[in-house]
Formats: C-alpha cells, sequence, structure tokens
C-alpha cells in the first residue's frame, strides 16, 4: 500500500490526495515515458553506433588499401634497391675487369722495359764493340799500310838487285839465270798485289 502522501511523479510535479491505483498507473506510466525515452534514446545511440561501425568499417578498409599501397610501394623500393645492387655488381665487376686490364697494361710495360734495358744493354755492347772493330781496323791498316810499306821496300830493294843481276848477267851471257830471275820477280809481284787487295 502507498502512503497518500506528496510523491514525486515527474520532475517539479507532486500530487497530493491520489489513490493508490491513481498512484501506480501515474508511476506506470512515467516508467513506460521513461522506457520509451530509453528506447528512443538506444535506438538513436544504435543508429550512431551502426553509422559510426559502417564509417569505421569504410575507414578500416581505406586503411587496408593504404597499407596494402604502402606494402606494394616497399616492394617496388625494394625491387628498385635490387636493381640498384645489382648495378653497383655490374660496376665492380666492370671495375675489377679494368684493374685486371690496368694490370696487365703494367705487367706488359714492365716487359716493355725490360727488353728495352735489353736492347740497350745490346747496344751499347755491339756500339762498343763497333768502336773496338774500329780501333782494330785503324790498327790493322796502320800495320799492314806499315808492312806494305815494308814489303814494297824490300821489293823495290830486291827488284833493283835483280836488275843489277840481270843487268851483270846480261853482259856475262848467261840465260838459264835470267830465266829464274824473271819467275822470282813475278811471284813477287804477285804477293805485292794480294797484300794491297787485302788492304783495300
Amino acid at each position: 500500500m502507498f502512503p497518500k502522501n506528496n510523491i514525486k511523479i515527474k520532475e517539479g510535479v507532486y500530487c497530493m490526495g491520489m489513490t493508490n491505483e491513481q498512484l501506480l498507473q501515474s508511476i506506470t506510466t512515467v516508467i513506460v515515458d521513461r522506457f520509451d525515452m530509453l528506447d528512443g534514446r538506444i535506438e538513436r545511440l544504435e543508429q550512431r553506433v551502426d553509422k559510426m561501425d559502417t564509417e569505421f568499417r569504410q575507414k578500416f578498409e581505406q586503411i587496408d588499401q593504404k597499407f596494402e599501397q604502402i606494402d606494394q610501394k616497399f616492394e617496388q623500393i625494394d625491387r628498385k634497391f635490387e636493381q640498384i645492387d645489382q648495378k653497383f655488381d655490374q660496376m665492380d665487376r666492370k671495375l675489377e675487369q679494368i684493374d685486371q686490364k690496368f694490370e696487365q697494361i703494367d705487367r706488359r710495360l714492365e716487359d716493355m722495359n725490360q727488353r728495352l734495358e735489353g736492347t740497350n744493354r745490346r747496344l751499347d755492347g755491339v756500339e762498343q764493340k763497333l768502336k773496338d772493330m774500329e780501333h782494330t781496323i785503324i790498327e790493322v791498316e796502320s800495320n799492314v799500310l806499315s808492312e806494305l810499306d815494308t814489303v814494297q821496300e824490300h821489293a823495290n830493294n830486291r827488284s833493283e838487285r835483280i836488275e843489277n843481276r840481270l843487268v851483270c848477267l846480261e853482259r856475262n851471257g848467261n840465260s838459264a839465270p835470267n830465266c829464274a830471275l824473271a819467275l822470282r820477280t813475278e811471284k813477287l809481284e804477285e804477293r805485292v798485289e794480294a797484300l794491297e787487295r787485302k788492304v783495300s
């Protein structure tokens, strides 16, 4: 049983001297109104939640798409870095080949320098030999000329003696010695001519 006193039914509204049925009906009405208001608020909340969920799903899908795009970008960047690495590898190989070629050139230059040094030494030796030969030739020529002079002098002396003997023999009338002297004179002249040819 509800007491018949002041009861707050709605905010700012008090009922006095109400029967229990009236009070119960008023309370029920208030509760129903409250539930209706609560249902409306819940419905609006559900709508907001649904809207937020829809927006969230859309945002989430957009975010997923963005992440996929980012992943694709990273993959593209990775591929580009791989291509760059491959190019650097190619450059390194080419540089190694160039270094090897330079080393080969250096070795060939060193070999050429050594060969040039050897050639220069041989040229120096040949020049020295030529100088020695020139000196020897000069000495030989001088000796030969001296010998020729000596031989010529002896030949002249002998020729003079032979002529003198021939004169004597002619005077004495002996012909056999004349023939022998003539032969010896011819041989002597041949030897002189041979020496002259050697010198020239």
